[in-house]
């Protein structure tokens, strides 16, 4: 290969790479990001959702994210206790309606809770990992939280 064809290869090789560069940061920069931590539900069946994800409610413009889990005062499983405990759930509730977007904070104990928005009851059914002793402490990162929604 001549010099100056040896140069056009190469020249035209660099485009390739710039194009290929510019691609992927246009992709991941501009482009919508994909919903990797959104979770499909439908009414009335009962879904898991950890911290940072959302669900979207099938058929309906209900999207539910869980923000935190607060106050965890349930009693350890392996400790004998007086008083079951409680913990409270916060959740950003929102629908395509922009005037309806809220946050709601469920306080679970033994029994079911829930709470209305809208048209739709809310329900926190259980919050895993129950405390125990011996684990310490639960990480946010930890915990996954079992609703329903119904109208």
């Amino acid at each position: 290969m001549e010099t100056k064809e040896k140069s056009a290869f190469y020249l035209a090789a660099l485009g390739g790479v710039i194009i290929l560069i510019l691609s992927i940061i246009i992709a991941t920069t501009l482009l919508p990001a994909s919903t990797p931590n959104r979770i499909p539900t439908n009414l009335n069946e009962t879904f898991e959702i950890s911290i940072g994800q959302d669900a979207a409610v099938s058929g309906e413009s209900l999207r539910i994210k869980l923000l935190n889990v607060s106050g965890d005062s349930r009693c350890p499983s392996d400790v004998e206790c007086v008083w079951a405990g409680q913990v409270t759930v916060t959740l950003e509730v929102s629908t395509d309606n922009p005037e309806s977007h809220g946050t709601l904070n469920l306080t679970h104990s033994v029994i079911k809770t829930a709470k209305d928005f809208g048209i739709y009851s809310i329900g926190v059914l259980k919050v895993s990992p129950w405390p125990a002793s011996y684990r310490g402490p639960i990480k946010q990162s930890d915990y996954v939280v079992t609703l329903s929604v119904n109208k």
